[in-house]
């Protein structure tokens, strides 16, 4: 009786010793796979490039003083009047250019303080200021209002350049009531300068458009 049982036990033994080798088998094969592991060159980000241009100088250095453009408000050829000096005086017109490059791989908006063009004119005496961007230098002070500048503008990437025009025009009071003569006189006698030596220029950054 003890020996049967005792087969007995070895044969589930030997049952489960089977079945557990079986298993491992199974479980063996499933699990098996090919593995590798590999690296990634992460390289380099560089920043987009900040490069903006008054004239030929870097915004940043010291920039060069305005030249001013002047001209008779009435000039004709065959009265031979063309104005031929670089101070202003009553019957001329003209104009100042900055012209500002933007060289950088980003838009900029550029805007200019320090104008203060209402204290500059005198407008008893007639002589009025203005600024305007135009692709081209106006052709006179009227038709430069199209354009006129407001507080700033925007300049593309990739070396746009927008010229901003500072001008000026100085009536000459050939009407019957003279009323700007006066005031004129005043302007002339005192012989003093018009100074444009506070303007600042700057230049930011337009945020970036998810829809570019």
């Amino acid at each position: 009786m003890n020996k049967t049982k005792k087969n007995g036990f070895l044969k589930v033994a030997s049952l489960m010793l089977v079945v557990m080798m079986l298993a491992t088998c199974v479980l063996a094969s499933t699990m098996a796979k090919y593995t590798s592991t590999g690296s990634v060159n992460g390289g380099t980000v560089t920043p987009a490039k900040w490069d903006v241009k008054v004239g030929t100088k870097s915004i940043t250095e010291t920039l060069d003083t305005l030249t001013w453009t002047i001209e008779a408000i009435k000039a004709e050829d065959s009265k031979n009047d063309v104005y031929e000096t670089t101070k202003i005086a009553p019957g001329t017109w003209g104009y100042a250019a900055i012209a500002i490059t933007n060289d950088s791989e980003v838009d900029v908006t550029v805007s200019l303080s320090g104008l203060d063009l209402t204290s500059k004119a005198n407008s008893s005496a007639g002589l009025s200021f203005k600024t305007v961007t135009n692709a081209t230098p106006p052709t006179d002070y009227a038709a430069a209002g199209a354009t006129e500048f407001s507080d700033s503008t925007t300049i593309k990437r990739g070396g746009t350049t927008t010229t901003i025009y500072i001008c000026y025009q100085w009536l000459y009071d050939d009407t019957g009531s003279h009323a700007y003569d006066a005031p004129s006189t005043t302007l002339g006698s005192n012989h003093a300068d018009i100074s444009f030596a506070g303007i600042s220029i700057t230049a930011t950054q337009v945020e970036p458009n998810k829809g570019e």
